[in-house]
């Protein structure tokens, strides 16, 4: 038996300059503070801002999420959260079941002008019988509107499918 890894994220170090392949609100490609390369994606800091991408997917195949974050301060203050989950969908869009719901609490990201990030996991339950897709999302979690928004970096998205080859 083998294991084979291919990572389903396309565009996920954004190195072309664009937000190709995600479907984004609130989210731009920021090329002065990135982890590695030239780029990274930007939330804006404001409510609704999140990066989605939709992939093939196999049942039975798990996961494995790997990105680096970053909260765009240079002095320690709240730094807002983040959401990110996967879950797996059939033929006609019916949630399935969910492979991961994970969030970083608000004040746990590092300050991206000091040019520390804090580096997520996540590992998904397999896909159910049916699945055709999974869906990756990663969300913020603004601070209260009263406070100064905080805009977060996000580079190096890795979404591992992990699968058995007999």
């Amino acid at each position: 038996m083998t294991i084979q890894q291919v990572d389903m994220i396309s565009n996920g170090n954004f190195e072309n300059g664009t937000l190709e392949n995600w479907t984004s609100q609130n989210v731009q490609v920021e090329s002065s503070i990135h982890l590695t390369g030239a780029f990274s994606a930007m939330f804006d800091g404001v409510s609704n801002a999140f990066l989605t991408q939709v992939m093939p997917w196999e049942a039975g195949a798990t996961a494995s999420l790997t990105f680096s974050a970053t909260a765009m301060m240079d002095t320690p203050g709240s730094t807002p959260g983040l959401i990110f989950n996967l879950y797996y969908l059939d033929v006609n869009n019916n949630l399935l079941a969910w492979g991961f719901n994970q969030f970083i609490a608000k004040n746990q990201l590092p300050l991206g002008l000091m040019n520390a990030y804090k580096n997520l996991y996540a590992v998904a339950s397999p896909a159910p019988l049916h699945t055709t897709q999974a869906v990756l999302n990663i969300n913020n979690i603004p601070l209260h509107e009263e406070q100064n928004n905080v805009p977060v970096i996000v580079d190096d998205i890795q979404l591992l499918a992990v699968t058995q080859i007999l």
